[in-house]
Formats: structure tokens, C-alpha cells, sequence
């Protein structure tokens, strides 16, 4: 699969709106695009977060749901779509000195570095990450579709405590047919879930020179890249309703740290599974 157009999730979607309407996501969606692949300018070392991320979330929303998906009504289809295309975002910077002025600066700075007025590398990265769900808003497509502010709040929710996903609770429909928490759910279970070798090259991790990382920010890149470059990924199995997991670990420290965020994991899905049955109700 090479395209959204190629997924269920699209042609669930276009079965279900208006062609108007279609092609206003699409071009939302293929703007989006080329500003996703902008993310590696302030993250080189960082994981795959571009529109290859965003297909993958697509594929596992896909898994998760299984035939279910056709009980997707055209509004949860937009916004998963949109939301896992928009969610990571807000690592993009096209202005580095334009981030002084943004809101959540000054407390970043205050909290974490002595500030001496020099935005370095470290700081800039450090913060974007740490802030992009925050940021996203800056590089959104807003248009008079409903669909639109409830996707980009979606994309802001999937860095936010689970339990704060009860406030899309306002914009539930009154027959019920759309379900915003759910779509929340989905997106940030099929976001943690990306985890397996496609989202990292070997080749591309010696060309980093992450294989000998020599600064502090490398060697948590080279951490996170060991662990995806010996994972295998998650697959469903729906008779028996397992969802299992494949690592082949090289090396201990590297099955040490696949095993921690597996626990990580874990407990994501335990906290969705019990907001989902107290608030969901797809």
C-alpha cells in the first residue's frame, strides 16, 4: 500500500459523502503531505514521522477495526483520516526564532534549560517535541466543514493524558452515529502501535552515524532505532482475538528496552479499553 487513496478507510469514506466533499479531504490531505516530509530538517535522527508514519496509523486503525470498519459513519472516517495525517505536524518549523514567541516557550525554557538567548539545536528539537501537539493549529487547513476543528483537536489529543479524551464527549451526535472518542482511541493506540522495522532503515541508521552516536540527543535517537530495527510489529488474530507482538533482539539492552515500551503500550490499551467502555458507543 503506497497511498490513503489504496486503504479501506478512504474508499469506506468516499461510499459514504458527498464527491464535493471528497475532494475538499483529499486536497487537505495531499497539502499535508509534502509538509509532513519537512519534519526531518529539525529531527535528521529522529524516527520516521512522515507521511509513511501516517499510512502506517491508517493500516493499524485498519487492523484494530477489522470488519467493523464498515460501521464507520463518514464523519469518524474524515477525521480519522485527517487526524492521522495532521497529528505530528506541528514538528515542523519553518522559522526557529519564530518559537520564541509562541505561548508555551517560556515555560519549556523556564522548566528545563538555562536560556541565555541562543536557540540551539537541542533546545529547538527538545521543545518542538515535546510541544508539537500544541502546535499544530499553526499549520492546520481550516475550512467550513465541521469535520475539520473536530479532526484537528483529535491530532491535538493523541499527546494528552487518555482520560482528558472524555471532552470530545460535547460533539458526540444525538443519534449516536458519530463517535469522537472512539476516533481519539484509534488514532493514538494505531500511533503507539507503529512500531516495527519499516519505520527505520539500516542503512539510514549507520549513515546518521547513530551506530556510534557521540552527543547525548544521538544516543537517545540510536535507543529508539535499535529497538525499532529489531521489531517485527503487531499482527491481530481475530478468531482468537490476540493481539501478539514480534521482536528478534540483537542484543540484551536492546530487548530490554523493546520489552519496557511494550509495558508502555500495554497500559495505553488497558486505559483506552476502560475509557471506551464507560464512554464509547460503537
Amino acid at each position: 500500500m503506497n497511498n490513503y487513496t489504496e486503504t479501506k478507510l478512504w474508499n469506506q469514506f468516499k461510499s459514504k459523502t458527498d464527491t464535493s466533499i471528497v475532494g475538499k479531504i483529499k486536497s487537505i490531505l495531499d497539502n499535508s503531505i509534502p509538509l509532513l516530509k519537512q519534519i526531518v530538517r529539525v529531527f535528521p535522527t529522529y524516527t520516521n514521522h512522515d507521511d509513511e508514519h501516517s499510512l502506517k496509523i491508517l493500516e493499524n486503525i485498519e487492523m484494530l477495526l477489522g470488519d467493523s470498519i464498515d460501521n464507520l459513519s463518514a464523519g469518524e472516517s474524515a477525521v480519522l483520516l485527517l487526524s492521522a495525517y495532521w497529528h505530528d505536524l506541528g514538528m515542523v518549523c519553518n522559522d526557529n526564532e519564530e518559537i520564541k514567541s509562541e505561548e508555551w516557550f517560556n515555560e519549556y525554557i523556564n522548566k528545563s534549560y538555562k536560556y541565555d538567548g541562543n536557540l540551539t539545536p537541542n533546545i529547538i528539537s527538545e521543545y518542538i517535541r515535546l510541544n508539537h501537539h500544541k502546535r499544530l493549529e499553526k499549520y492546520l487547513f481550516i475550512n467550513e466543514h465541521n469535520v475539520i476543528d473536530i479532526a484537528s483537536k483529535v491530532s491535538m489529543s493523541h499527546n494528552e493524558n487518555t482520560k482528558d479524551l472524555e471532552k470530545f464527549q460535547e460533539y458526540q451526535s444525538n443519534d449516536n452515529q458519530d463517535d469522537f472518542i472512539f476516533c481519539a482511541i484509534l488514532l493514538r493506540l494505531a500511533d503507539i502501535m507503529d512500531f516495527d522495522n519499516e519505520r527505520t532503515a539500516e542503512s539510514s541508521y549507520k549513515f546518521l552515524g547513530l551506530d556510534n552516536p557521540t552527543n547525548s540527543e544521538n544516543q537517545f535517537s540510536q535507543k529508539e532505532w535499535k529497538k525499532h530495527l529489531d521489531s517485527l510489529g503487531f499482527t491481530y488474530d481475530y478468531e482468537k482475538k490476540i493481539l501478539y507482538f514480534k521482536a528478534i533482539p540483537k542484543e540484551p539492552d536492546t530487548e530490554f528496552y523493546i520489552r519496557e515500551f511494550i509495558k508502555i503500550i500495554e497500559d495505553e490499551i488497558n486505559k483506552c479499553t476502560q475509557l471506551f467502555n464507560s464512554h464509547c458507543h460503537k
